[in-house]
């Protein structure tokens, strides 16, 4: 029972962080990533010492050949869905779309993310890296004394959608309602991310394709509105 509650207090700080960092006066703001990502920092650091209690660092952590290329197919697989999903779910000229304007006025101004594109990468790597931490070996080995690896994974998915679904409300528009972007996405990522964590026992795959996934998505190929 202690560690369902462990993951209880990992989902609900989560999800109180990223609900107020994602209010509209934070978009564009250092205090938007600092708030939203708080949270998975402080039980990122929680799940080093897990790791270096259980003597696994190096079992997760070290970089093996074809972690890269793992981690690039599956980014790529992932965009791919991202891509059909805002061509077909939330097209430009509908309502819908308003989730995706709304998700890119969070993360601020193109020109001013271009002028500081080292930090803006630097920062993508590490969040990448936190939520993998978290939500990709601390809670599936929390919930594994019950659920068993086979499926603590993908109750791990579900849950950092819903460590996500707080944004669908602070997200929220009179004329297109509550925004299911994140959460939806974060369910989506969270099983691929967390199938390439099981196969492979290590951390690096998934790490590599949630940092490429997300420069992609930020940065590189926008989603909506011109790519920085």
């Amino acid at each position: 029972m202690w560690n369902l509650a462990k993951v209880l207090f990992v989902v609900v700080t989560v999800g109180v962080t990223t609900f107020l960092g994602f209010q509209e006066r934070h978009a564009g703001t250092p205090t938007f990533f600092f708030v939203t990502l708080s949270g998975t920092a402080v039980f990122a650091v929680y799940a080093v010492y897990h790791l270096l209690e259980a003597g696994e660092v190096r079992q997760r952590l070290w970089i093996r050949g074809g972690d890269f290329t793992l981690g690039t197919v599956s980014a790529a697989a992932l965009f791919g869905a991202a891509f059909a999903f805002a061509r077909w779910v939330a097209p430009l000229g509908t309502p819908r779309a308003g989730w995706l304007l709304r998700v890119y006025l969070q993360l601020g101004d193109p020109d001013v993310l271009r002028k500081k594109v080292a930090l803006v990468w630097i920062a993508i790597a590490l969040a990448a890296l936190a939520e993998e931490l978290v939500f990709r070996y601390l809670v599936p080995a929390l919930l594994e004394e019950k659920l068993g690896s086979r499926y603590a994974w993908i109750a791990s998915a579900g849950l950092y959608s819903l460590a996500h679904a707080p944004t669908a409300f602070a997200m929220r528009r009179a004329e297109t309602g509550l925004n299911p972007l994140l959460p939806v996405a974060a369910l989506g990522c969270g099983l691929v991310w967390g199938a390439l964590a099981r196969r492979t026992g290590r951390l690096l795959p998934s790490v590599f394709s949630h940092a490429i996934f997300n420069v992609a998505v930020v940065m590189m190929f926008r989603l909506y509105g011109p790519s920085v």
